[in-house]
């Protein structure tokens, strides 16, 4: 589901499934008060990453405060028959939904301006699994 690899540069965290949008997912529930809550698919997402992040002690708790950028290469799923799938997904909402769950287990201590003064979205392109490559880049001498 999820794998990080700390390299030079900084990290590299590949998530291996499909990232549902946190913002379009949200469902209104009425009782016992009016609320917004996160769809299924998105608490199963952040469920499956948290039993992955256990054994990635390196990422929970880092707290990085301040990165030179931050590159993320969303990949879609092939049909079984090797085509193209007719959906389409929206690139920010997949970013918003890894950088919240980035924050969440305290890798980055926020997702504003200050902390990812770079973000670069791509998409990578068709797989196996969909899924997305995250690059942090540290060093602020490192050219993205």
């Amino acid at each position: 589901m999820i794998k990080a690899i700390k390299k030079e540069y900084g990290y590299h965290i590949e998530f291996l499934s499909n990232i549902p949008s946190k913002k379009n997912s949200k469902q209104m529930v009425c009782k016992p008060y009016p609320r917004l809550i996160s769809s299924k698919s998105y608490k199963k997402w952040v469920d499956d990453c948290n039993e992955c992040v256990d054994t990635l002690q390196e990422l929970k708790n880092a707290n990085i405060a301040n990165i030179n950028a931050i590159e993320v290469d969303l990949y879609h799923k092939l049909n079984k028959d090797g085509s193209e799938p007719k959906t389409k997904f929206d690139l920010s909402n997949k970013f918003e939904s890894i950088a919240d769950y980035l924050v969440d287990i305290k890798f980055l201590t926020d997702d504003n301006y200050k902390v990812l003064p770079q973000v670069i979205l791509k998409f990578g392109g068709f797989r196996k699994e969909q899924g997305a490559d995250v690059f942090i880049y540290l060093n602020k001498d490192y050219e993205v």
